[in-house]
């Protein structure tokens, strides 16, 4: 049994904001996916079921206020 894993992504976008000289505000957007993992049977063995929901996807957002 052989086993590729799927290939993964992420992109990310982040901005910073001087609101005032002692406030700032930024913001992080992240968009990550992989793809599905790959399995091969050299017996002629079903492997369907282990690449079921193997592939993922995930965005992360964080907005952050600063004092300094």
């Amino acid at each position: 049994l052989d086993r590729d894993l799927g290939d993964r992504f992420e992109f990310e976008f982040s901005t910073q904001y001087q609101l005032t000289d002692g406030f700032s505000a930024s913001a992080l957007y992240r968009y990550g996916f992989k793809l599905e993992d790959r399995f091969t049977s050299h017996r002629g063995l079903p492997v369907q079921l282990l690449e079921k929901d193997t592939d993922s996807t995930e965005q992360v957002y964080v907005i952050r206020l600063s004092y300094s």
